[in-house]
């Protein structure tokens, strides 16, 4: 029976556990919600953090720095002139701009030679809004520097008013890819959510008033909490640490860098107001309580694998209950047979509601369940609960050592396809690649709709499909 004709009896009111689908309505202990009451609560929580933001900023004493009117001088000449007031103020916000546009260098290197994630470039919409937001975002640094050191007060003002745009669109596109960021959600969000808050509420402020040298220069600042983001990781990566949680305590400190510049003292009380809202929030509004919901808030997502290396160990552990050393292969056998009640070496609708409550009852463990039933059948065997539950994130795509001549778009493509061609038939198979694209961190829909559309109906890729129509995924996997 095909995976189609199955769903279609789920729908018809089958409900024999031999028939019944694998599928996000019926595994795990709570039933998963309607998708579009998930995405309204997720949407009521940011507007409420949004909110908050908004009434900090606007609470937030402005400091009195002289407007910038001397129409023969650059603003940087003005400061050295001792035109501006409140110059210890100023000079360490200058101090500050000058060491972030030197990390600007680095960082607009880092993006032009590493592909984007394919959770920003695999559908349309993302796609656009990744590249809105590089380009916006270059363009408010170029437009900073000018606006900083040209004397023409014409060109100043251009550049200004041009810079308060690019802000404005640079947030929108930021606000739009909160949906898929790295880190553990419950800092992550209320934090960029409020970065967002400061730097639009401030670029608004620059358009209306372009000869504010103080709103100029909070613009320009706060652009770069992700300039500073990416510097963090970069040393905690050399010094290997805050292991585990290296997205997470970068961007705290990115913002609780630049918060001060902006909003003064209130600016770091201000983001721990937000994140402890943010929890408070979601306790009330989600479907997830205790552990799970603490999962949800507080375990990091990585960049190359939404199932981390530690959540495969915590699964492993919390599934075996058990200290055997037996070999892997042996011990998923244990824990595969200690579910399967009836003895039928599959695992039904009713065991993998069990195994779904032990992992914590997410969309990601929904996810993995329903692809896991390779055949349709609507039950696991052990090969597919071996495949795709017990390995579950397991694919590490390999890093080009650095002393190596760079590989040709052929070499690249066919390093990742073999790796993903595990049963080495020459093909893989659809579900393996829609399960790494779910371990990857896409979205809800996104992995789906990715391969829907590009797919074409294809049930296994030969290389030759892979190399000319997956090119985001293997120029991703391997750099």
């Amino acid at each position: 029976m095909s995976r189609k004709e199955v769903k279609q009896r789920k729908k018809s009111g089958d409900q024999s556990n031999e028939n019944q689908t694998v599928t996000k309505d019926h595994i795990g202990s709570v039933p998963i919600k309607n998708p579009r009451e998930h995405v309204g609560k997720e949407f009521l929580v940011k507007f409420i953090i949004l909110i908050t933001s908004i009434v900090i900023v606007q609470a937030s004493p402005i400091p009195t720095v002289d407007v910038h009117k001397d129409p023969s001088s650059s603003l940087l000449n003005s400061y050295l002139a001792g035109k501006l007031n409140s110059i210890e103020y100023v000079t360490q916000m200058l101090i500050a701009a000058v060491v972030s546009v030197f990390f600007d260098i680095f960082v607009v290197y880092f993006h032009v030679a590493t592909p984007p994630h394919p959770k920003f470039v695999l559908i349309t919409s993302r796609k656009i809004s990744i590249y809105t937001h590089l380009v916006s975002g270059i363009t408010e640094i170029v437009c900073g520097i000018i606006a900083f050191t040209v004397t023409d007060q014409r060109v100043q003002q251009t550049a200004t008013v041009v810079l308060a745009l690019a802000s404005i669109t640079h947030s929108m596109t930021a606000y739009y890819q909160t949906e898929v960021l790295f880190g553990a959600k419950g800092i992550m969000n209320p934090i960029y959510l409020y970065i967002i808050t400061i730097h639009i509420t401030f670029a608004f402020r620059l358009f209306f008033t372009p000869t504010s040298a103080y709103f100029l220069m909070v613009t320009f600042l706060v652009l770069h909490a992700y300039v500073w983001c990416r510097v963090f990781i970069f040393f905690f990566r050399m010094f290997s640490a805050f292991n585990g949680y290296v997205y997470t305590v970068a961007i705290t400190l990115s913002g609780n860098l630049l918060f001060p510049f902006a909003l003064g003292p209130i600016g770091n009380l201000g983001f721990i107001l937000v994140a402890v809202e943010y929890s408070i929030l979601e306790y009330f509004f989600s479907n997830k309580k205790g552990k799970d919901l603490s999962r949800k808030l507080f375990v990091e997502h990585e960049r190359y694998a939404l199932i981390t290396e530690g959540t495969i160990k915590a699964w492993k552990e919390r599934l075996a209950q058990t200290g055997s050393i037996n070999p892997d292969e042996k011990m998923a056998k244990e824990v595969f047979d200690s579910y399967d009640k009836d003895g039928t070496g599959k695992l039904g609708v009713n065991e993998l509601q069990s195994i779904a409550k032990v992992l914590g009852d997410n969309r990601t463990v929904v996810k993995i369940l329903e692809m896991a039933d390779v055949d349709g059948d609507g039950n696991i065997s052990f090969e597919e609960f071996y495949r795709f539950i017990w390995n579950a994130g397991t694919h590490r795509l390999p890093k080009k050592p650095a002393t190596e001549m760079p590989l040709s778009d052929e070499e690249q493509a066919r390093t990742v396809f073999d790796l993903l061609d595990a049963d080495k038939s020459g093909y893989i198979d659809v579900v393996e690649l829609e399960m790494l694209l779910t371990q990857w961190g896409l979205p809800e829909g996104d992995a789906e709709a990715y391969m829907t559309s590009n797919l074409k109906g294809h049930k296994q890729i030969s290389f030759d499909f892979f190399l000319h129509n997956l090119k985001p995924i293997w120029s991703f996997a391997v750099v």
